[in-house]
């Protein structure tokens, strides 16, 4: 019996050194895991600020863009000023000739402009009923603009060769 308590003594000291063996690789493999954890712990820390950065500067992005839209839409509306929409300019005319033609024809009204207009050029869609496609005059200017279309407005009655035209000023048409 005494060999028997002798081998249970023993194995149980072995159990124990084998227990012990095991707790330590479990507390250095804890450790690890801890230490691993702490380091994605300031991984994401540092993800979570990017992330903050990556936001604030979209939205810092978002109000330049609104503003820049803005901007643009204003500069738009301002270089329509100088524009002129005259209805009813026969589609005859050919659209390399379109400006001098109507150069001649301003200065037929009394109108000289002397290198103050900028191009002149019809609009992409077809008018219903077969009537001529608009065309826009682009002035080098907003004053000259003015000045020819209140000079043409006091006149009676406007003919381009032969045919009854109208004339509008291309900021109230964009707005109307």
């Amino acid at each position: 019996m005494a060999t028997t308590i002798k081998a249970l003594s023993e194995q149980m000291a072995q159990f124990q050194a084998l227990m012990l063996a095991s707790q330590e690789k479990i507390t250095k493999d804890i450790a690890e895991i801890k230490q691993e954890f702490q380091q994605i712990n300031i991984e994401m820390k540092g993800i979570r600020d990017e992330a903050m950065q990556a936001k604030q500067m979209a939205l810092k992005n978002t109000e330049q863009i609104t503003q820049v839209k803005k901007l643009t839409a204003e500069l738009s509306d301002r270089m329509r000023r100088a524009n002129l929409i005259i209805y009813g300019i026969s589609e005859d005319i050919d659209q390399r000739n379109l400006e001098q033609c109507i150069v001649n024809w301003l200065s037929e009204q009394g109108i000289e402009l002397e290198g103050e207009l900028e191009r002149a050029h019809r609009l992409q869609s077809k008018r219903t009923g077969g009537e001529p496609r608009s065309v826009i005059v682009k002035f080098a200017r907003e004053k000259t603009q003015q000045q020819v279309f209140l000079a043409l407005k006091k006149m009676k009655e406007l003919n381009f060769k032969g045919k009854k035209i109208f004339l509008l000023e291309e900021i109230f048409a964009r707005r109307h």
